[in-house]
């Protein structure tokens, strides 16, 4: 281009009335401005399905950590309960020992 404007193109800016310039919308929307945009949408896209998949995998992180806490206090509980009745047999087999001494 001989008008000195370089790669972007002066017919962007036209005369306006008045001796200013006008701007004309359109006129500065390159194929570099169109690559940018178009890469800034497929950023946009692969931000969001990464969120969408981050939640997911907290989400299912947070119903494997649930199960596992019931799956513990299950145990716990049945292990609890054993002892209790053990601890009563022992007792029991205790006073009927003690009895049988006198």
């Amino acid at each position: 281009m001989g008008n000195g404007c370089g790669r972007m193109s002066c017919s962007a800016l036209e005369p306006g009335s008045g001796g200013g310039f006008t701007v004309d919308p359109l006129g500065a929307y390159t194929p570099e401005a169109n690559q940018a945009l178009q890469e800034a949408r497929d950023a946009r896209q692969r931000s969001a399905t990464l969120r969408k998949n981050l939640k997911d995998f907290m989400d299912k992180a947070a119903k494997t950590q649930q199960a596992a806490h019931k799956a513990v206090n299950s145990g716990i509980t049945q292990k609890i309960a054993e002892t209790v009745s053990l601890k009563v047999n022992l007792v029991q087999s205790e006073y009927c020992t003690s009895l049988s001494c006198y």
